[in-house]
């Protein structure tokens, strides 16, 4: 092993999985701690939220990193990364890049695509949360008053296909991992994300995606890895989020590359060389899969194939929230979302 590695976010599961593929010993803060989490190394559910990681996280030498929902607390992750080193983006950078008006301008000034402002009351936009993450709250706006402007945004509406793509940024270069198709929608919204499909084909737009990684990286000073969403359309990506941190698409990418995206990471902050890029050796989807009713996750859903981010049995998980994670594999597309419903058929039925 090369040490331990904290791991710090709403969901540690597939991070502490890359962590342990990349050498090192998973130390995990969550929300859940689902079965298969507990049984990669030490885990803490953080019962109360990240108001809790004050008291619970230890001091140190030993690195950490964190996953979903730590990016909207640029104050936390600046107190966490004064008591042990940060492989992240610091609250600085956090802070320009979760500001989407600061992002696109420099991206406009570059003269790259960027979603538009909507202003006027009829033109069709999105209203997005300033704080929000994995596409919650984000609606058809439908209103006439302009929203609080410290709690939201209107911004165009970009038709097109939705992708994300998962960058690296190290010491002397920007490094575009993979793209990735999203599954939107869901109980908690209409553009909640729910899961994704690749690695995908950039064609046209892969030299768009690079350069737009490194300008970002290079106006914000982020290191490491970090995720941009946006829509495929007519052969250009158009950036709608920045996600600076390790993503739910990173460990579709991981498991068709073979290439831990912990060992990116490590890379980034001097911890080994930078890996390899191969070319990936299959497609991978995942889907979240949510409570239809009130539901009491039964006994033996270890056993089932394709499934992560697995509850205790017992536990009780109310209508509209996350029981779980369904993975499949295939040669194509169309082979690994074939597979991944037939895994989610057969989880319906024992649910």
């Amino acid at each position: 092993m090369a040490g331990r590695l904290l791991i710090v976010g709403a969901s540690a599961r597939a991070c502490a999985e890359s962590a342990i593929r990349a050498g090192y010993e998973p130390v995990s803060f969550d929300l859940f701690c689902d079965q298969d989490l507990l049984a990669l190394g030490p885990a803490t559910r953080l019962e109360a939220g990240y108001r809790e990681l004050g008291r619970m996280f230890p001091a140190g030498g030993e690195p950490w990193m964190y996953t979903g929902g730590l990016e909207n607390q640029p104050r936390l992750v600046d107190r966490l990364a004064a008591r042990r080193p940060l492989w992240g983006i610091s609250g600085g950078a956090l802070r320009f890049l979760r500001r989407p008006w600061r992002w696109c301008e420099s991206l406009q000034a570059e003269g790259l695509p960027v979603p538009a402002w909507a202003n006027a009351a009829g033109e069709p936009s999105l209203l997005k949360p300033l704080a929000g993450a994995g596409g919650k709250g984000i609606v058809p706006w439908a209103g006439v008053c302009a929203p609080p402007p410290w709690r939201a945004f209107r911004q165009r509406r970009v038709l097109g296909e939705p992708v994300a793509a998962l960058f690296c940024s190290l010491p002397n270069r920007v490094e575009l991992l993979g793209l990735t198709r999203q599954i939107i929608g869901g109980p908690a919204g209409p553009f909640s994300y729910r899961g994704s499909v690749g690695p995908i084909d950039p064609g046209t737009a892969a030299d768009g995606l690079r350069q737009l990684g490194q300008l970002l990286a290079a106006k914000s000073g982020a290191r490491g890895l970090f995720g941009i969403d946006g829509i495929l359309a007519e052969g250009r990506f158009v950036p709608v989020e920045v996600n600076p941190r390790y993503t739910a698409s990173a460990e579709v990418i991981e498991m068709a590359t073979g290439i831990p995206s912990v060992a990116w990471q490590a890379a980034a902050f001097g911890d080994g060389p930078a890996p390899l890029p191969r070319p990936p050796a299959r497609v991978l989807a995942k889907e979240i899969v949510y409570a239809g009713r009130d539901t009491i996750v039964p006994d033996g859903l270890a056993g089932l194939p394709g499934l992560a981010d697995i509850p205790k049995p017992g536990e009780f998980v109310p209508a509209g929230w996350p029981i779980l994670t369904v993975r499949a594999a295939g040669a194509t597309e169309d082979e690994a979302t074939e597979s991944l419903r037939s895994c989610r058929e057969a989880l319906t039925v024992r649910l």
